[in-house]
């Protein structure tokens, strides 16, 4: 065999090398790739009989969209609220970093919530995802946008979010002293650059008020044929917020003060608790619009904040029926 031929030989067998690797990185790539994030479950769905109880009928191997998920826990993102009730700080609930792709794909398939509520349209977390190149891209999850309060309370107007790939998935039973009911988002995010292999996804808190919570994550290549799992239909109409109470906030010398958070509680008939509403901020003359049902309320706390002002809490008891209010000022 002369050098020329064992030249020519040796390319052939390189070229269908590399013909073999990339159909084998091809076909696996064809086929949805469940992620791991096990390693930042704050809350093992199979492990704890709390929330096993829970998520019972959904947790483990599920299929939504003709995509299979992993449902085994929640890993969760550092929020505001969440530190306050239980005193956990935000090195408690550390950003999700390092989740491995190692792949190219079409879309990335989320089944997620947020824990307490937020401010409609606010960025409660940062999706990121790092290529091979070192190429990065970063999409936002919002609050109304993708997801809401995993837990559907009776200070919740309305069940709506604005991404039209964002859906409910999944209803159980919610928290008894809250006479709530629970939920389950599915969002599809497309991949901005599909061709690029992403090494690793990162999922980071934004640091507001509610925390965001994901359960599951699948990333696939888009197929016009995979079925479409329906939405879960409301298990309660939605409420008629009628009532409306102007709450003004004032510094200490009368001074009206724009940007204050006014967090309302709502207490409705037969439940122990007060359930938290949306969150919303003052306007530049000081003053924000609550709005609640009036005839499920029998009180309302106003929880109002300011960082670098003293937070209050003001107390409102209407009548059976709900009574009109002028309004409530607070000073911090």
């Amino acid at each position: 065999m002369n050098q020329s031929f064992r030249v020519s030989l040796a390319v052939v067998m390189l070229l269908a090398g590399f013909h073999r690797a990339g159909a084998a990185t091809g076909a696996a790539d064809s086929k949805p790739l469940t992620l791991d994030l096990s390693a930042h479950f704050v809350e093992n769905f199979l492990g704890t009989e709390n929330a096993k109880g829970r998520f019972s009928d959904i947790a483990g191997p599920r299929t939504f969209d003709g995509v299979p998920f992993q449902m085994d826990g929640r890993a969760t993102l550092y929020g505001k609220e969440v530190e306050l009730a239980r005193g956990t700080s935000r090195e408690d609930a550390p950003d999700i970093l390092g989740i491995k792709v190692g792949r190219t794909f079409d879309e990335l398939h989320l089944l997620h919530a947020a824990h307490w509520s937020d401010e409609e349209g606010k960025a409660i977390a940062r999706l990121q995802l790092n290529y091979s190149d070192g190429t990065r891209r970063v999409m936002d999850l919002g609050y109304g946008v993708h997801v809401c309060d995993w837990q559907r309370l009776h200070s919740e107007e309305r069940e709506a979010v604005t991404d039209p790939s964002t859906k409910v998935i999944w209803r159980g039973a919610g928290i008894e002293n809250f006479r709530s009911t629970q939920r389950v988002f599915k969002s599809v995010l497309m991949n901005p650059l599909p061709t690029k292999r992403v090494d690793t996804i990162n999922f980071v808190t934004t640091g507001q008020i509610a925390s965001y919570d994901v359960y599951a994550a699948t990333v696939v290549n888009s197929d016009p044929k995979r079925p479409v799992t329906p939405p879960v239909p409301l298990d309660r109409p939605e409420r008629i917020f009628d009532g409306r109470i102007k709450v003004r906030v004032l510094d200490p010398l009368e001074h009206p003060l724009e940007g204050v958070q006014i967090y309302p509680d709502l207490s409705v008939p037969g439940s122990n608790w007060a359930t938290v509403g949306t969150p919303l901020y003052t306007s530049k003359d000081g003053t924000g619009i609550v709005k609640f049902p009036t005839d499920k309320t029998w009180c309302l706390i106003f929880n109002v904040s300011k960082k670098g002002w003293h937070a209050v809490s003001e107390q409102m008891t209407l009548g059976e029926p709900a009574e009109p209010s002028s309004g409530l000022v607070v000073t911090i």
